[in-house]
């Protein structure tokens, strides 16, 4: 961002000096009516002694002298760039016509009544040092004052232009922090007086792309009227990105002090990092709209409204430049957040210029967790504090409301804290933090999750709407890597989720059940929905390896225990699951269900051998006294018959 920044308050200042040598120039025509009525030889002497470089007229050369409004035309005309530069000319013109008024002359102004250039070829460029060979800086004779052309220190400095036409004109500005040269064609520039208003018209391309710019400012003698706020209203488009600013301008020479309402609307916000270089992906359609201001090293945009795609943001933001990395600072909120709309952002493929966030399905992918590079630098390139309120948030079938968070930016390390979100009813509250720093990303989560809905969570699943039920929990989290899969393979951490008293739906158990349609109907009978007592899911991680060692589900009918295991690095999981009768005896289990494959695929075998029995036994009499006890810091019981059964097994396993 504050190289964009840096980039066009350069090029602007480039172009002020661009002004301001013009200036020098019509002087030096202005000298010749009053002195000498020299030419050729006369112009180029006195051009290479006021500005240190070679002006060099190769063509026909007319004067106009008899008048008030001399006028001089010079045709392939050259200006030369100091040593260092990359070509030997700054500037190539075809047609110099230029005309100045005498009168303002003799009265201490410099007034272009009428500047013409056609076939321009100019050459705007710094080297590493941050030289810069716009600036013209010499004393040739014994005594004369340096020349200073990078930007007039006073707005009165600048020459008074009434009209001003360039046709086939490309400006290029090269610089060591660019990739490549920036280049901008001119089919044709007009600027013309109307009144205390300039209008300006032109067309051409930029960066390869269509160029049009319209609109009015105020004249040159407004633009050299010091304290005075200089009025600008221009649209400008490039490719299909369009902008307008209309406001104010309390220092146009050092571009800085805008309070001017301000539009950006495209198809794409990858266009402008083609146009500026800012670090931003595809997305689908975009605009916003704002209060912009501004003071030497910090930029507000305020009361702004945008979309994209489907989304809606708005809010207030300010961007510190002032440092080697900029700080941002926003308050931002949003009624609609659909995360189909940030794909670009989330390292998934976009479909560009979409109405709405549209994308692409990756297939033939190794792992179902995405194993693309998460891009760090972009943590890296920016600092922010930022508060963020959103009404509803999309993500797939997941629906969000109610999120507040306040996130903090400093030298690539993320903290969300807090971090609070409404989910299906419930909430789920913690700390996030994502630091960039080091070679591998590090990502660390602490959440409470209280009372989330079942029925409204899975109700995609559930179209008889049989489930309800709250579940509870907490997870605890920790990995690194340079992708959500390498970071998934190195988790470590535990998560506990429980449900105390509901219903579910068969046709959801069958639906979200590992595919076992003929196993639950055997085991929960053939009604439509079943009662639920209770659901413990208590899994610890280690190195990415999963594993749930005392799963419960506790219904009507019958129970259910297991335990199993998911290799995040591999994505290879197996599951076992053994129900028994709902009089809790051990020793009734018909059989039991194993699950063997990875998150994509899965096969499973039914074991009816006499260790089940014993499996149980031992699943049932291990430790679930930590889960519980973490369950009552909640103030609720859930699995109270479950709870019990334990301890009757237990106790008649000590007087056995």
């Amino acid at each position: 961002m504050k190289h964009a920044l840096a980039l066009v308050s350069t090029t602007v200042a480039a172009l002020l000096a661009v002004i301001a040598g013009l200036g020098v120039l019509a002087a030096l025509v202005v000298g010749l009516v009053l002195k000498e009525g020299e030419l050729r030889q006369a112009l180029t002497d006195r051009a290479g002694a006021a500005t240190g470089r070679d002006l060099s007229i190769e063509g026909e050369v007319s004067l106009d002298l008899l008048t008030w409004t001399p006028s001089i035309v010079a045709h392939e005309v050259t200006f030369g760039n100091p040593p260092w530069a990359s070509r030997p000319d700054m500037a190539r013109i075809g047609r110099l016509a230029l005309q100045v008024d005498l009168r303002a002359a003799l009265r201490g102004t410099v007034r272009i009544t009428g500047l013409s250039l056609e076939d321009v070829d100019l050459l705007l460029e710094r080297d590493d040092g941050g030289r810069a060979n716009w600036q013209l800086e010499t004393a040739p004779e014994p005594g004369a004052k340096a020349v200073d052309v990078v930007v007039p220190e006073r707005r009165a400095e600048l020459p008074l232009i009434e009209r001003l036409h360039v046709r086939d004109g490309r400006i290029t500005y090269a610089s060591p922090t660019l990739e490549r040269p920036i280049v901008a064609t001119f089919a044709s520039l007009e600027a013309r007086r109307e009144r205390d208003r300039i209008a300006v018209a032109a067309q051409g391309s930029f960066k390869a792309k269509p160029f049009r710019l319209e609109g009015k400012a105020g004249d040159f003698a407004w633009l050299r009227a010091e304290g005075r706020p200089y009025p600008v209203a221009v649209e400008l488009a490039i490719g299909a990105t369009r902008a307008s600013i209309t406001g104010n301008i309390a220092a146009p020479l050092r571009f800085t002090g805008f309070d001017a309402q301000f539009a950006l609307a495209g198809s794409t916000l990858r266009e402008i990092h083609e146009i500026l270089g800012l670090p931003l992906p595809p997305s689908p359609i975009y605009e916003l709209t704002g209060r912009l201001k501004s003071s030497p090293a910090l930029w507000r945009l305020e009361d702004f409204r945008g979309r994209l795609g489907g989304s809606d943001l708005a809010g207030d933001l300010q961007v510190d430049t002032s440092s080697k990395v900029p700080l941002l600072r926003a308050e931002v909120r949003s009624r609609t957040l659909d995360f189909k709309d940030l794909a670009g952002f989330l390292g998934e493929t976009e479909v560009e210029g979409a109405p709405r966030g549209t994308a692409e399905a990756v297939e033939d992918e190794l792992f179902v967790l995405p194993d693309d590079p998460i891009d760090l630098g972009k943590l890296r390139t920016l600092n922010a504090q930022v508060t963020f309120k959103g009404e509803r948030i999309q993500r797939g079938g997941l629906l969000l409301n109610d999120v507040q968070t306040r996130f903090a930016l400093a030298g690539g390390r993320l903290e969300m804290k807090p971090l609070d979100l409404g989910l299906a009813l419930g909430t789920v509250a913690g700390t996030l933090i994502v630091d960039a720093r080091a070679p591998r990303l590090r990502f660390a989560a602490d959440m409470r999750i209280r009372g989330v809905d079942l029925g409204v969570l899975l109700a995609p699943l559930d179209p008889e709407q049989e489930t309800r039920g709250r579940i509870s929990g907490r997870f605890q989290l920790e990995g690194q890597g340079r992708s959500v899969h390498d970071i998934a393979s190195r988790l470590d951490g535990e998560v506990v989720a429980y449900m105390n008293e509901g219903v579910i739906s068969h046709i959801l158990l069958e639906a979200v059940a590992l595919d076992l349609p003929q196993v639950i109907s055997t085991w929960f009978g053939q009604k439509e929905r079943s009662v639920i007592n209770c659901m413990i899911l208590p899994v610890t991680i280690s190195n990415g390896v999963a594993r749930f060692e005392h799963l419960v589900f506790d219904a009507a009918e019958d129970t259910i225990i297991g335990k199993g295991f998911i290799d995040l690095g591999s994505e290879s999981l197996q599951v076992r699951l053994i129900p028994y009768a709902r009089d809790f005896s051990l020793f009734n289990a018909p059989s039991s269900v194993v699950v063997n494959g990875n998150l994509a695929t899965r096969t499973l075998e039914v074991d009816k051998g006499h260790l089940v029995a014993q499996l149980a036994k031992k699943l049932l009499l291990a430790p679930f006294v930590p889960f519980l006890e973490m369950m009552k810091e909640d103030e609720v019981q859930p699995c109270r018959p479950v709870e019990e059964a334990l301890k009757r097994e237990r106790a008649a396993e000590r007087a056995g």
